[in-house]
C-alpha cells in the first residue's frame, strides 16, 4: 500500500512513505484551479513549522512550504487555499510536535486561493453553483454533532473500505443528512438550526428547497463513483424510506392525531435510520461485504432519535441550537410527549397545548409539568438504558467494537 520516497523540504532530504489513496479530494477545474474539499485532521510540514487544523468541512492550512521557498497562508476556516508548487501533506497527525513521527503522506499540487464561503463535499465552482448550493453551503458553516460520519468510522472497523470510497461515502451521507434539514427547516417552520437563523428565513422557501434537492441529485451523481449499481438500488430504497418516515411525521403533527409507541419506533427507524443505514450499505457494497450489519444500525438509529426526544425538553444546550422545548412549538409527536399523552387518556392537557403549537414559555414549563406527572421522562430513559443493552449485545455478537462499546458508543 505504501512506498518509500524523499521530499525536498527546504535544503533537506527527508524521507517518507508514500500512500497512493487520495485522502483529501479535490477537483481540477478547466481553469487550472485546485479545489480543495473535505479533510478531517492534517498536517502541513515546511522547513521550520508544523502547523496543525482540525476542520470538520474543508481543508484549512495556517502556513504552506513549497521547493525551498515558504509562504505564509494565514486563512479562515472553509477557504480554499493559496501556493504555487508542490505541498507535503500528511494525513496521520501527531498529538504534539514533539511526537512528530513517520507518518502516511500525500502531495498536492496547489495553485489557487479563493477567501468566499465554500461548499463542503461538493465539487462544484461554477459561479452558478455557487449561487445554487448558497444555503447548503450556509448550513454547512455550522457543524453539528457528525453523528453519522462518526458511525461510518465506527463500522469501517469491521468493514474495511478503501479510504478512497470511505470519503465518498461520508461525503454522500453527510450531503443528503444536511440537504434533509434545510426541508425538515421548511416543514417544521424552524427558527433555528444550530443557534443560527435556519437557511430559508435567509434565503426564502424556493431557493432553499430547490438547492436541497439539487443536493440529493448531486449526491446520487457522486454515489455512482463507487462503480456498482446495486448503490442506486441502496439509495433509491433508502430515500424512499426516509421521505415515508418524514410523511407520516408530519401527518400526525397537521392531523393532531397520537400515533401509539410502535408507530412512532417505525417512524423513526424510516427516518433517523435510512441514512445511518444507506452509510452502512454503501459501505458493504463498496468492501464487498456479505455480512448484514442493518440490525445494529437501526438498534443505534431508534436510540440517536428518542435520546434527540429527551434532550429536546429538557437539555439547555438544546435550547440555545433550537430553541426552548422546540418540538412543543413544531407540535410534534417526540417520544416523551406519545407516552405522556397516552397515560393520561381522560386528560386531553397535552394533546391540546401540543395542537396550540405555543411560543410560550409558561405554557411550554406546565407541558413539562405534565410529563414529570406522568414519568415520561423517567419511561423514557428506561427505554434508553434498554436499548443501548440491545445495542451492546449485538455488537458483542458481530465481535466487539472498540468505536461503539460503552462510552464510545457515537449516539451518545
Amino acid at each position: 500500500m505504501f512506498k518509500k520516497g524523499h521530499i525536498s523540504v527546504g535544503s533537506k532530504l527527508v524521507p517518507v512513505l508514500i500512500n497512493s489513496t487520495v485522502l483529501v479530494h479535490f477537483r481540477h477545474d478547466q481553469k487550472g484551479h485546485h479545489w480543495f474539499l473535505h479533510a478531517r485532521q492534517i498536517w502541513a510540514i515546511g522547513a521550520t513549522t508544523h502547523v496543525s487544523y482540525r476542520c470538520s468541512s474543508l481543508l484549512v492550512y495556517s502556513q504552506l512550504y513549497y521547493g525551498s521557498h515558504g509562504l505564509q497562508a494565514a486563512h479562515a476556516s472553509r477557504t480554499n487555499v493559496l501556493s504555487l508548487g508542490r505541498c507535503l501533506v500528511f494525513t496521520d497527525t501527531p498529538k504534539y510536535k514533539d511526537q512528530l513521527r513517520p507518518a502516511v503522506i500525500q502531495f498536492f499540487d496547489i495553485c489557487y486561493c479563493q477567501t468566499t464561503m465554500n461548499t463542503p463535499y461538493i465539487d462544484r465552482a461554477s459561479e452558478e453553483d455557487r449561487i445554487l448550493l448558497e444555503p447548503f453551503a450556509y448550513l454547512c458553516q455550522y457543524p453539528g454533532k457528525e453523528i453519522r460520519s462518526k458511525l461510518i468510522e465506527a463500522f469501517d472497523y469491521w468493514i474495511k473500505v478503501p479510504p478512497a470510497k470511505l470519503e465518498i461515502i461520508r461525503n454522500i451521507v453527510e450531503m443528503l443528512h444536511s440537504s434533509s434539514l434545510l426541508i425538515d427547516d421548511v416543514e417544521d417552520d424552524s427558527a433555528l438550526r444550530r443557534g443560527v437563523p435556519v437557511a430559508h428565513k435567509i434565503y426564502g422557501v424556493p431557493a432553499t428547497i430547490n438547492c436541497a434537492n439539487y443536493v440529493y441529485f448531486i449526491a446520487l451523481q457522486k454515489a455512482l463513483l463507487l462503480e456498482d449499481l446495486r448503490v442506486v438500488k441502496v439509495f433509491t430504497k433508502e430515500l424512499i424510506q426516509l421521505h415515508r418516515g418524514q410523511g407520516m411525521d408530519i401527518h400526525w403533527r397537521d392531523t393532531a392525531t397520537c400515533p401509539s409507541e410502535s408507530q412512532y419506533l417505525e417512524m423513526v427507524n424510516n427516518k433517523t435510520g435510512g441514512l445511518l443505514r444507506l452509510g452502512v450499505k454503501l459501505m458493504e457494497i463498496a468492501a464487498n461485504c456479505d455480512r448484514d450489519y442493518a440490525p445494529l444500525v437501526n438498534i443505534l438509529g431508534v436510540h440517536f432519535q428518542v435520546r434527540d426526544d429527551l434532550m429536546n425538553l429538557i437539555s439547555g444546550k438544546y435550547t440555545d441550537n433550537k430553541g426552548f422545548c422546540e418540538d412543543l412549538t413544531e407540535g410534534k409527536f417526540s417520544f416523551p410527549i406519545i407516552h405522556c399523552i397516552r397515560s393520561t387518556r381522560d386528560n386531553r392537557q397535552m394533546l391540546n397545548i401540543l395542537k396550540q403549537k405555543t411560543t410560550d414559555v409558561d405554557m411550554k414549563r406546565h407541558a413539562i409539568r405534565l410529563m414529570e406527572e406522568t414519568n415520561s421522562f423517567e419511561y423514557t430513559k428506561q427505554y434508553l438504558r434498554k436499548v443501548e443493552s440491545q445495542a451492546l449485545d449485538e455488537i458483542k455478537r458481530l465481535g466487539g467494537n472498540p468505536f461503539l462499546e460503552g462510552r464510545a458508543l457515537p449516539m451518545q
